[in-house]
């Protein structure tokens, strides 16, 4: 195991999928870090760099989205990869508008991954490991 585990950022505002959503990172070697609303997110993406976040886009109000689009704007933030969890289908959420950014004209990224809430185990393990070694 590597001196300094990797970090992997969990955003979301149930307890229970971020313990859930934890356990599995944690069981991979990696170290979870998790935010329970955006604000805290964005504070603990910038301090922490993690190699990875997984966010709930069906926070609270529109907070996952908003902290998605912020992500992806930033230019600090925006190479960080995330993984999107949502209850709502994936050609919904994305074929709807609500990435875009209309004041800033301009067309948010599609997310690196897209899985279901709640996400398949094996699914979720094998996507952050994906994406973390993309990373590297």
């Amino acid at each position: 195991m590597p001196a300094h585990p990797r970090k992997v950022l969990i955003v979301d505002d149930d307890p229970d999928s971020v313990i859930f959503l934890g356990s599995l990172i944690r069981s991979q070697g990696m170290e979870p870090l998790s935010a329970g609303n955006m604000e805290e997110g964005l504070r603990k993406v910038r301090t922490s760099s993690p190699c990875c976040i997984i966010l709930n886009c069906m926070m609270c109000g529109e907070e996952g989205i908003c902290m998605y689009r912020t992500l992806k704007t930033d230019e600090a933030l925006k190479k960080v990869p995330v993984i999107m969890l949502s209850s709502i289908r994936r050609y919904t959420v994305l074929r709807s508008g609500i990435l875009s950014d209309a004041l800033a004209d301009q067309a948010i990224p599609e997310p690196e991954a897209f899985l279901t809430n709640p996400p398949d185990a094996d699914a979720l393990i094998g996507t952050v490991q994906w994406l973390t070694e993309a990373s590297a």
